[in-house]
């Protein structure tokens, strides 16, 4: 009896502890690279990040079968929100919302061929797919994953920052005109499906006006107050960074203002990419109601 009772004791404290949120967030222990003054091929225009210098980027797998047998399919990006909380865009999820046991999230990688120190992977007990999700226009793209077991922060394993909760539904929350952001991910590096990277991979972009982003010439209405766009002439994220963070550094910490979601291409003209606004009360509110703040 004694160990039974302890046993659901220390199942009750994991619980609390992957539903706290970090005391600290958004500060990477290495220093991340400038990229401003690279050129290349990457995620779209960007550079190999260091390793580890984004702490939060995971990578969310999925099991598939073929002919009986079982593989698994790294199908998006992701990021940390607590020791036990995973962002990740809705459509990575979609149709798969009931069967948690197909996923697993990877956390503390760079190269994707050869495993770090600070790797692992969890499994995932709850999917969390916001309710309003629209596969349609890509509305609400946002899921919150549970896992199995929570994360132990390292080197290579912290948190990101988002939003605090705003309960004005009118608030305007989208990025500021002009900010610069930095996108990451493992995604396909050029617009024509060329291989996606073995190394993480960064590029910045800058926040557009949603009124601009709406004009005929870009996406012509289809741009609703849960998405912002973002971009810059030959940069952007592409094919494979779904579900992944664009960030911004704001009072000394990196916030995440967007999961990667859509966009016509990869670094067209006229064409940002769209990025699901994690400050949207729509969202935000939807993930404190999984996380509890």
């Amino acid at each position: 009896m004694k160990g039974l009772i302890a046993s659901v004791v220390l199942v009750a404290l994991v619980g609390l502890v992957a539903s706290q949120r970090p005391s600290a967030c958004g500060q990477p222990i290495v220093a991340p690279k400038d990229c401003s003054r690279s050129g290349g091929d990457r995620i779209v225009g960007g550079c190999q990040a260091e390793a580890h210098s984004w702490p939060w980027q995971c990578q969310l797998g999925k099991i598939s079968t073929f002919f009986g047998t079982n593989y698994t399919q790294w199908i998006c990006g992701c990021s940390i929100l607590s020791t036990g909380h995973i962002l990740t865009a809705a459509h990575c999820v979609s149709g798969s919302t009931n069967k948690p046991d197909l996923f697993m999230v990877k956390v503390g990688h760079h190269d994707v061929s050869r495993p770090s120190q600070y790797q692992k992977v969890h499994n995932v007990s709850r999917i969390a797919m916001h309710p309003d999700y629209n596969s349609r226009i890509i509305d609400n793209d946002a899921a919150v994953l549970v896992l199995r077991e929570p994360l132990v922060f390292t080197t290579g394993v912290q948190p990101v920052c988002i939003p605090d909760a705003n309960s004005n539904p009118n608030a305007d929350v989208a990025p500021a005109v002009g900010q610069d952001h930095i996108v990451t991910g493992w995604g396909e590096q050029n617009a024509n499906g060329r291989a996606t990277a073995q190394q993480l991979q960064q590029v910045s972009v800058t926040a557009w006006n949603s009124a601009t982003c709406n004009m005929t010439q870009h996406y012509g209405g289809k741009i609703t107050n849960q998405m912002w766009c973002a971009g810059t002439t030959g940069k952007d994220s592409c094919q494979g960074d779904s579900g992944g963070p664009i960030f911004a550094l704001e009072g000394g910490r990196y916030v995440q203002n967007g999961i990667v979601s859509w966009g016509y291409g990869c670094a067209a003209p006229n064409k940002p990419g769209v990025y699901a606004k994690v400050a949207a009360p729509a969202i935000r509110n939807f993930i404190q109601s999984v996380t509890g703040w």
